[in-house]
């Protein structure tokens, strides 16, 4: 047969090959994290050269690894020097040596719905470390760095009382640092502060950090947890444009330094974000991704650098940013600014998936359900795409009551398929069927289908959404696998509606669909199963309507 005659039912399995060929894809992204292999690291050996407060960029790797090495020495006696962190949202603590905050649980999140333990996004030691720390670099100058103790204005740090730091270098500098908590917005405004009450002028340059340890194992976890469609690990708005710098990348091709002006820098997880972002000034900054190794552990650090600041003696200067440690909420990135919200990235599908999510928060905010906006909005798309769909569905119904002919034209040709479909095609035309119309609410369907995949995949508000019945989770996969069968059901209905393949083995080879297909969405996300089992339920209604309207029996 030529490509003028390929028939209706061939074009209809070569678009469902690619669906399947994605489905597969996807399948393998959602599950790579179990089987990805570790990377080994490269052991980086920094010489850094005291050069003084004018060359941070070579400053500042030597601090991030005195503050692995420190941290790999934290006794309990050291660490027992802290004010406890306490607000709605959070429970933590900032320990004042270093001045760091290194524990922040967030006290509304859970790790699983069952063992109901609150998200660690900070923590202080252990095989999984991550913190924020923040200082000042300076040339022949003693500056507060990972052993300096800090004097503390209030023994708490709570939304209603915040809390300054304040150490002296005994060479006429006096270093202060203001923690205040915005529980609404899960940000912590820092003020960092220096007064010279020397005779000279002094020349600093400050640094804020986000520094995460990681044991070898929890390393490989942490590279297993970015695939294809998600992204986890450091990154940030940095030269007017989002960027990626993965552990993969840090620590097979060393440190990245960006300029930038604005933005932001942080560490991402798969729904949890640590992020430090400067004030949005017209000055010029550095941005930092760095990766070192010390003793067998794992150190990966983001950090913002000052351009070298001159303080005359007598004088103040000071900088003030925000750290933000919170949920990846698209609605509270947007209020922080900065393009915080690319930290929920859509990717390829962005168009398509952000507007889909501004409909069903829109919807989530009308009926209170997100398994009940996911229905609305898959009914949304139906009546969107109705005309379309019903074109094809009537030319497939016209194909239907045409099988007694076409069965008496492969009776008459037998295995002559070119005469076959020479015949076949004059059919169509005669009966003004065009066959390739029925293709199209697939094709429609493969990009709506992978946005919706990227945006439950990503989007925190589908974590932990309890949909009610049986799905308390519609971010993680149907526990019972009801949708998963109750899709594949309606695949086998919406078979019987449509004209028989052809092809003998073609025929055998669609028969089989309906499993391979309930058997790739039982892996996929509960919202995602949803929304096809919706949408699979809808277009067997709209057939049955097509087919009943035209006389065609189903």
């Amino acid at each position: 047969m030529s490509s003028q005659q390929q028939s209706p039912q061939d074009n209809r399995n070569l678009i469902i090959a690619v669906l399947i060929c994605g489905l597969i894809f996807l399948g393998f992204d959602y599950y790579r994290m179990k089987t990805a292999p570790e990377i080994e690291p490269t052991m980086q050996t920094e010489t850094i050269a005291q050069e003084g407060a004018s060359d941070a960029a070579a400053l500042a790797p030597q601090v991030a690894k005195e503050m692995a090495q420190q941290q790999q020495a934290v006794t309990e006696a050291q660490a027992s020097r802290t004010l406890p962190v306490r607000a709605s949202n959070y429970d933590g603590r900032v320990a004042l040596k270093g001045g760091r905050i290194d524990e922040l649980n967030l006290t509304h999140f859970f790790e699983d719905l069952e063992d109901k333990e609150e998200v660690h996004l900070f923590l202080p030691a252990g095989d999984k470390v991550f913190f924020f720390e923040a200082g000042w670099l300076g040339q022949n100058i003693e500056s507060p760095n990972s052993e300096t103790v800090w004097q503390a204005s209030a023994n708490k740090l709570t939304a209603a009382e915040p809390v300054t730091l304040t150490w002296e270098n005994g060479q006429g500098l006096q270093f202060q640092r203001t923690y205040v908590l915005n529980p609404e917005d899960y940000t912590i405004t820092v003020t960092d502060g220096v007064s010279n009450t020397g005779t000279a002028p002094q020349t600093l340059t400050h640094y804020a950090q986000l520094h995460k340890g990681a044991t070898p194992e929890v390393t490989k976890d942490l590279q297993k947890q970015s695939t294809y469609t998600r992204y986890v690990g450091p990154e940030g708005f940095v030269g007017g444009e989002h960027t990626e710098v993965s552990y993969k990348d840090l620590m097979k091709k060393g440190p990245q330094s960006f300029t930038t002006r604005d933005g932001w820098v942080g560490i991402s997880e798969q729904y949890f974000l640590g992020a430090i972002i400067p004030e949005q000034e017209e000055m010029d900054k550095k941005a930092n991704f760095r990766y070192t190794n010390v003793r067998g552990k794992n150190y990966f650090s983001v950090d913002v650098q000052s351009e070298p600041m001159t303080v005359p003696a007598g004088e103040y200067r000071e900088t003030t940013y925000r750290v933000f440690a919170g949920p990846k909420k698209i609605s509270l990135l947007e209020e922080q600014g900065a393009k915080l919200d690319l930290a929920v990235d859509f990717g390829w599908y962005h168009i398509i998936a952000k507007m889909f999510f501004d409909i069903l928060m829109w919807l989530y905010g009308l009926v209170g359900n997100l398994g009940l906006a996911v229905i609305l909005l898959t009914i949304m798309i139906k009546i969107a795409l109705w005309p379309l769909a019903a074109k094809s569905y009537v030319a497939m119904s016209k194909m239907k009551k045409l099988q007694p002919k076409m069965a008496q034209l492969k009776e008459k040709y037998g295995d002559d398929r070119q005469a076959l479909g020479v015949e076949m095609m004059a059919l169509y035309r005669q009966h003004k069927i065009n066959p390739a119309s029925g293709c199209w609410p697939m094709l429609i369907q493969i990009p709506i289908f992978f946005a919706f995949y990227k945006m439950i995949l990503i989007s925190f508000e589908f974590r932990h959404a309890d949909f009610g019945l049986w799905i308390h989770d519609l971010s993680a996969r149907d526990p019972y696998f009801i949708l998963p069968i109750i899709m594949g059901l309606t695949m086998l209905i919406q078979q019987k509606l449509n004209p028989p393949a052809a092809d003998p083995v073609q025929a055998q080879v669609m028969k089989m669909l309906p499993i391979i297909f309930t058997v790739m969405f039982a892996m996929f996300p509960a919202g995602l199963v949803l929304y096809w089992t919706t949408n699979s339920i809808l277009s067997v209604a709209q057939q049955y309507f097509v087919m009943r309207r035209l006389g065609v029996e189903a």
